[in-house]
């Protein structure tokens, strides 16, 4: 499975890029911090899911998921997020992620959800 990971925070993309790059299954083809990377990103290559974090420091991630899924409409969005606003969370299913989960969640539940939501199974929101 090909990842795709946005997040504004680099101490927590890079090093969860690094982890899931790890798993035999898993292909990290990239880890960027805006928009602009990660819809070209995303077009440039056949990416399966993308792992995003809503509160991006120059962009609106509720905005990318309905761009990603607009223009990728068979790509599996996850976000993956430190927000408990759930105004934001609604607002991003309703965009277009599969489910939203906070960051204080194992790397397990991670990896779980990351291969649940690429099938296409339902994953409760956090």
């Amino acid at each position: 499975m090909r990842l795709l990971l946005i997040d504004g925070f680099t101490f927590i993309r890079q090093p969860l890029a690094f982890l899931l790059a790890q798993q035999p299954d898993l292909e990290v083809i990239g880890d960027v911090d805006s928009a602009v990377e990660a819809l070209r990103l995303a077009t440039q290559h056949d990416v399966d899911l993308v792992i995003i974090e809503i509160e991006l420091p120059e962009d609106d991630g509720v905005d990318l998921i309905r761009a990603l899924r607009v223009s990728h409409r068979k790509l599996a969005i996850l976000v993956l997020t430190g927000t408990t606003d759930f105004y934001r969370h609604a607002s991003a299913i309703d965009a277009g992620a599969a489910t939203v989960l906070h960051r204080s969640l194992s790397y397990d539940e991670l990896l779980k959800t990351i291969r649940a939501t690429r099938r296409h199974q339902v994953v409760a929101p956090a």
